[in-house]
């Protein structure tokens, strides 16, 4: 069995002047589990995963991440991790791609050096030095998701990774993640926007709860 990447033991949270957003949420994530996480606007989905990610802290209760709460994990720890946000531009920060792809050169030199970059063959690689400014939406979200093949070996935490993608692309982030093995996934996505295929565990999060579904 792989080991726990994620626990959650009555894990509770609730924004300043806010009523709780998530009540008593217990979950055991480990490293081969592919997950979908579904939910209605609104039902702390993307509040869950910035917890996972170390970005929020719980009101109460105990979140860990191998083993170790958030705050006490060393740096390299979240290293075995990718995330990626709901909203494309929270996840670009350089001017144009470009910006993007160097600072990710600066941490892994030979695993983004230019002949693996060029290997991946995107077309988006044309526009690496196109203000992201003037993309489009569906650029912008393609833009995020470039880099996964180069990640395959780090667990995935993706919110609504298709929105705004063209059929073509939907299809070939659809194919990467059928492709990737351990450590897995967990996905935010709307019921029916991906092959049930894909995930192992399918999750609703309903009025601040976690159900597990079939």
């Amino acid at each position: 069995m792989n080991a726990p990447l994620f626990q959650l033991r009555d894990l509770d949270f609730a924004y300043p002047s806010h009523p709780p957003l998530l009540r008593k949420l217990c979950l055991t994530v480990c490293m081969g589990d592919r997950i979908l996480l579904t939910g209605t606007n609104g039902s702390g989905k993307s509040t869950l995963l910035d917890l996972l990610a170390g970005i929020l802290k719980p009101s109460s209760g105990m979140l860990l991440l191998l083993d170790k709460a958030p705050a006490e994990q060393s740096p390299e720890a979240f290293l075995d991790l990718v995330f990626r946000r709901q909203k494309a531009e929270d996840d670009l920060f350089g001017l144009v791609p470009r910006h993007d792809l160097e600072a990710w050169r600066l941490a892994w030199p030979e695993r983004f050096s230019e002949p693996v970059v060029q290997g991946l063959k995107d077309p988006l690689l044309d526009k690496l030095d196109t203000p992201y400014s003037r993309l489009s939406a569906g650029e912008l979200r393609a833009f995020t998701l470039l880099w996964l093949p180069l990640l395959v070996d780090k667990f995935w935490l993706l919110d609504e990774p298709t929105a705004g993608l063209d059929p073509s692309r939907k299809q070939r982030f659809g194919e990467l993640c059928a492709a990737k093995e351990a450590p897995g996934y967990l996905i935010v996505s709307h019921s029916g926007l991906l092959p049930n295929s894909l995930f192992t565990r399918v999750l609703s999060l309903e009025n601040g709860a976690l159900k597990e579904l079939g």
